[in-house]
């Protein structure tokens, strides 16, 4: 029983993990809908986080890597919960070697690292 029950575990992880890639891909291969002006100095890219923080009042959603304190911000709380993944397009806002200036260009929900 032990070696099914590893065995469907196994298939699950497998599975989320082949969904998680095609939806990257899928993710990264559409054109972001932004209604920012990207000229030729910007430049798009993927990236995860984790929801660090929620402000209900004014309805932004921050997300992290969770190895520091600093992070990424966007509109649209109602659906997010602390410690969802979020698979975001960003623009580097025409600085590539500073993501201290970088803007949230799509974000899209991925899963939940927390157990409830």
């Amino acid at each position: 029983m032990k070696n099914a029950t590893t065995l469907v575990i196994a298939l699950l992880i497998l599975a989320l993990a082949t969904f998680a890639t095609l939806f990257v891909v899928t993710l990264v291969n559409r054109p972001a809908e932004t209604t920012t002006d990207l000229s030729e100095t910007h430049t798009l890219y993927p990236y995860a986080g984790v929801v660090c923080n929620l402000d209900y009042e004014n309805d932004i959603v921050t997300i992290g890597n969770g190895a520091d304190t600093f992070g990424w911000s966007f509109y649209g709380c109602e659906d997010w919960e602390l410690g969802d993944l979020c698979a975001v397009i960003m623009d580097d806002n025409g600085t590539p070697d500073n993501v201290y200036d970088d803007i949230v260009v799509q974000a899209r929900y991925s899963w939940t690292v927390v157990s409830h």
